[in-house]
């Protein structure tokens, strides 16, 4: 597995599902599919993350660019700057994530509204750990390993399926992405 210095490098190196060092749509969609998100949702962020940080293949367009992990320069990820309490409170509702970066730019609203739909618990509380991951750049890995069983699934109106066994039973056929399946007696025995 290829290490990166900066926490971004880190959070988009989830995305290089092959480990060669660049991410395209397809890694980014099943990467996407992976923490939990339904296909337009999936495939909308796959999109964005191409348009936004693909950096190689210059004679192509948008998502067909790809993204050269080792080349995006961004040194601050999710939340990096944000002024966040994590000593005194163990978990924030949307609001708290919310009023915390009212001030701050689009890009750091948008990505704690992110980290929110995709970590927050049945309750809508995220956690203090969940948040010093992001930072890190490691949450997605977390979400992949929740979203593996449906013990933790992500609701409709945060970007997760309509129907779950629907859902969990095409990604792994076309996409070969296990989410959401479900235990095996062993397993709930452990």
């Amino acid at each position: 597995m290829r290490s990166y210095g900066s926490p971004f490098q880190r959070h988009l190196a989830f995305f290089d599902r092959d480990n060669d060092g660049f991410v395209y749509l397809g890694e980014s969609l099943r990467g996407c599919l992976s923490i939990g998100l339904d296909f337009p949702a999936a495939l909308s962020m796959a999109v964005g993350f191409q348009i936004l940080y693909g950096n190689t293949r210059p004679f192509f367009f948008g998502p067909f660019r790809g993204i050269e992990v080792s080349r995006v320069t961004n040194e601050r990820t999710m939340l990096q700057d944000v002024p966040i309490d994590l000593k005194h409170n163990p978990v924030f509702s949307r609001k708290e994530l919310s009023t915390v970066v009212r001030q701050k730019g689009f890009m750091d609203r948008a990505h704690i509204f992110g980290l929110w739909a995709l970590a927050a618990d049945g309750e809508g509380k995220v956690s203090r750990r969940d948040i010093e991951l992001c930072q890190a750049g490691m949450i997605l890995p977390e979400l992949e390993r929740r979203r593996k069983t449906r013990s933790d699934v992500l609701p409709l109106y945060r970007g997760g399926p309509i129907s779950v066994a629907g859902h969990s039973w095409a990604v792994d056929r076309v996409f070969g992405v296990k989410v959401y399946q479900k235990e095996s007696a062993d397993a709930k025995d452990r």
